[in-house]
């Protein structure tokens, strides 16, 4: 038992050389690189980014052509007048400024989305990684604890052949390993399709069997402090809002005219001069606006204020959501920090004194078994917690918008 601890620490406390190992960024960089997800969201972007720009051009002109004066049974040449033009409509040029607002708000949103999508894609990633390195720790314990169980059963079947213990606990030593191959066996399994899962991710057919584990460091409490304004959620909301109240002011001003331009060239057949070119600028007033318009205008406060409303709702939702899972994340790093630095030695020791007694003939083998089977429990439950802990950190970062690797925070360009 005590090669299996010793295993256990070096796993655990040792993976210092990251040449050695791979890291929890090595697996989110690599997602980055070459997970399809990526392509769907940078093709997203560039979607949002054309549509904004659509919406803010210009209508198409309108070419027309006019004859006046035709005559019956008359060629081209007898017209007596022809007009050829080209007629552009414009909205009222505030109201394009406007117009402009909601296609940068709107791509802010994108970048918003996609960023928060890459966060969702890096959480994944995490979560199988820590699971991979969760099992992977797991199976070298059992690894241990069974190689100890194997020894220990044949040695005691064969003390139990010569009488010299009973035959009841050789068939305890026998039980006990066979339990633990069968849980060796399912870690195993689990641990290849979790494998399995993480390569999927990250697009790599091969990693090392070593993988190190996710950081923790006592300044890391200090560095969550949360602002709803670095929530991806919040964020997106607060963009709905701004878009809202542009359109707002785009509907209350829609009684604003539009602007009509008109270029032309005029044939005057009798004239000295028949060529004419000349511009017509028309306006194009909304009579019936109070008529419809107090009404729209009335829709569109009124979304205004619903998504005030679900920005003030959502921001109370998540400082709690966060509260909740700050106190979680405090309580799993007290317990994690409680095994490793209490529960898992005082547990060995046990399991030291027991073996001991046992030898001097103070106590019966049940003791033993007893005792390593709590050290065997203690040192995977200490995994369990390193799993808690770190998935309560997924959890903050997801809340506070971080990621692992600087460049995905300034992704939004703002």
């Amino acid at each position: 038992m005590r090669t299996g601890m010793f295993i256990l620490c070096v796993l655990i406390f040792q993976n210092t050389v990251h040449g050695e190992f791979w890291t929890e960024e090595d697996a989110v960089q690599a997602a980055y690189h070459s997970n399809p997800e990526i392509e769907r969201i940078n093709q997203t972007l560039i979607e949002t980014k054309a549509e904004a720009r659509a919406s803010s051009a210009f209508k198409s002109p309108s070419l027309f052509m006019e004859y006046d004066g035709i005559p019956s049974g008359g060629g081209l040449g007898d017209y007596d007048e022809r007009k050829i033009g080209l007629s552009q409509e414009l909205e009222f040029p505030l109201r394009y400024l406007w117009i402009s607002k909601i296609g940068k708000s709107r791509i802010k949103q994108s970048n918003n989305q996609a960023q928060a999508d890459k966060l969702s894609l890096e959480m994944k990633v995490r979560r199988s990684y820590l699971n991979t390195w969760a099992l992977s720790e797991k199976l070298e314990i059992l690894k241990s604890y069974t190689a100890s169980l194997d020894s220990q059963a044949t040695a005691l079947q064969r003390m139990a052949e010569v009488g010299k213990i009973s035959q009841l606990d050789s068939k305890r030593a026998q039980a006990e390993r066979q339990e633990a191959l069968q849980e060796m066996k399912l870690t195993e399994l689990l641990l290849a399709a979790e494998r399995s899962k993480l390569q999927k991710f990250t697009g790599i057919e091969s990693f090392p069997d070593s993988l190190a584990m996710p950081s923790i460091s006592k300044s890391s409490q200090t560095q969550y402090s949360f602002s709803a304004v670095t929530n991806l959620n919040w964020r997106s909301k607060s963009y709905s809002l701004e878009q809202e109240k542009i359109v707002h002011t785009l509907t209350a001003t829609s009684w604003l005219p539009a602007i009509e331009l008109t270029g032309f060239q005029k044939h005057l057949q009798f004239e000295p001069d028949p060529e004419f070119w000349g511009i017509e600028v028309g306006l194009a007033v909304p009579l019936w606006f109070w008529w419809g318009g107090v009404a729209d205008m009335q829709v569109s406060k009124a979304r205004v204020r619903q998504a005030k409303a679900e920005l003030a709702s959502l921001q109370i939702d998540t400082e709690s959501m966060w509260e909740q899972q700050y106190a979680i994340y405090e309580a799993a790093l007290s317990r994690h920090e409680a095994y490793g630095n209490i529960l898992l030695p005082t547990s060995e020791e046990v399991a030291r004194i027991a073996r001991r007694s046992y030898e001097l003939g103070q106590s019966d083998f049940l003791d033993v078994l007893e005792a390593q089977r709590s050290l065997f429990q203690r040192q995977l439950d200490f995994i369990d917690t390193a799993v808690q802990l770190h998935e309560s950190r997924i959890e903050l970062d997801k809340l506070q918008g971080r990621s692992l690797l600087a460049e995905v925070t300034k992704m939004s360009g703002e």
